[in-house]
């Protein structure tokens, strides 16, 4: 499994340095603590997940996959901003239609 956990520590680094950059603002101390705490527990249950669920085989796919153009393109900030915001307009008609519906059946 080392391949993947070095692929994760390696993704973690990156998520955690992007969140240092992002949020600059915040205090130096709340990064060091979540690397320090937050990062390693997670790893582990995360490693142990995709141990009991994948093949040695099947995470290098999901690896090979996710470090691919296409990979990257889909994990993209910008990619699940706009699956938010696709969910969010159908959750709105979703709740209209079925307060169109409601009312139709409170006007029998």
């Amino acid at each position: 499994m080392s391949g993947f956990e070095d692929e994760y520590a390696a993704s973690q680094d990156s998520n955690f340095t992007l969140l240092q950059q992002r949020h600059q603002l915040l205090e130096e101390d709340f990064f060091r603590l979540y690397k320090k705490y937050g990062g390693d527990t997670l790893k582990e249950k995360i490693v142990d997940l995709y141990s009991e669920e994948f093949s040695e085989e099947e995470i290098g796919d999901i690896i090979k996959f996710w470090t691919s153009d296409i990979g990257k393109k889909i994990g993209s900030r910008q990619f699940m901003d706009k699956q938010k915001i696709l969910g969010g307009s159908w959750a709105v008609e979703l709740e209209r239609c079925f307060l169109t519906e409601s009312k139709k059946k409170e006007s029998l």
